[in-house]
């Protein structure tokens, strides 16, 4: 009995020890793998160059929302889930300082550590990060006031449960939605299986698209 014991031990020893070298073996080829791709996706994918800032920085106002073609990992999967406008996977909305300073508050995942925040970045960093530009204006209502009811969630945590109902954490369309419905209740942007996409600020019953100077569209363009 002993020695069948001792055997057993030695058995399950010897197996736990090869399935966590396997287990080890099989997390360090998915590092690799996804570092690779990384590398490759940040390196070797062919990337647009960004639009020119100068005809947005003209043509928007405060409260207007802006609209991208992002290059980061995800935009493609975010430009997809679009119904039907398939051209931007990213929004934010214009917010002008008293001395005409222009910044885009947007709600940005941080696609390497899952984090992200809700916070200002400048109108050339969010133009740099993209192929494609829109602007979208209210067609009725206050944009400044629409303005300042969005820069009411600065600093909240991105939302990566996509939960348009909860807003302790919130996504990019989202952020724009909360700020419409404060401004009036009824307004209620349309989703797309639970999960409000861009297309929804890009033209539509709230906002109207205001046309830029001709850019190098994104392959999918509007379906």
């Amino acid at each position: 009995m002993t020695s069948s014991r001792s055997g057993l031990e030695k058995l399950w020893k010897h197996s736990f020890f090869y399935a966590l070298a396997a287990a080890g073996f099989l997390l360090s080829a998915a590092i690799a793998a996804g570092a690779g791709y990384l590398l490759w996706f940040r390196c070797v994918r062919e990337v647009p160059p960004p639009p020119d800032v100068g005809p947005v920085a003209s043509a928007v106002r405060n409260g207007d929302i802006i609209l991208r073609s992002g290059t980061g990992l995800w935009s493609d999967l975010f430009r997809s889930r679009n119904a039907r406008d398939k051209r931007f996977s990213h929004v934010g909305i214009v917010c002008t300082g008293p001395d005409g300073s222009c910044r885009v508050l947007h709600a940005e995942g941080d696609d390497l550590t899952g984090g992200g925040t809700v916070g200002y970045s400048t109108l050339e960093e969010f133009v740099g990060q993209s192929s494609l530009i829109g602007i979208s204006r209210l067609r009725a209502g206050n944009p400044d006031l629409l303005a300042e009811y969005a820069a009411s969630y600065a600093g909240r945590p991105f939302d990566w449960k996509f939960d348009k109902d909860d807003e302790s954490a919130v996504y990019c369309t989202e952020l724009i939605a909360l700020a419409l419905r404060r401004m009036n209740p009824a307004y209620r942007l349309p989703d797309v299986s639970g999960i409000i996409m861009p297309e929804a600020c890009a033209n539509g019953e709230y906002f109207a698209e205001i046309p830029l100077e001709k850019q190098s569209a994104t392959p999918e363009g509007r379906r």
